[in-house]
């Protein structure tokens, strides 16, 4: 449900390919759409784990390495330095 939303997804990049546009803009526009419903999951974990008496475990560490991906993934296509399709 969100990973085709979140880059680096490949559904982007075939419908970028497909439909000749700007894959890194593609991903630009599928970041507030991802947070948003990244957000109503998160609530919606919350709400669920409160009413059960679920505990609370330690941070996790993997969200901030997924936010980093994202900038990296970001600020390297917008500039040119890299292309979704760099194989090529």
């Amino acid at each position: 449900m969100l990973a085709p939303l979140i880059p680096p997804s490949i559904a982007f990049v075939i419908w970028g390919i497909i439909a000749q546009q700007s894959i890194a803009r593609l991903f630009i526009s599928g970041i507030l759409p991802g947070l948003a419903i990244a957000f109503g999951l998160h609530v919606i974990c919350y709400v669920h784990a409160r009413r059960h008496g679920i505990p609370i475990q330690a941070r996790a560490i993997w969200p901030m390495v997924v936010v980093v991906l994202i900038v990296l993934m970001l600020t390297t296509c917008l500039p040119g330095f890299a292309l979704a399709l760099q194989g090529k």
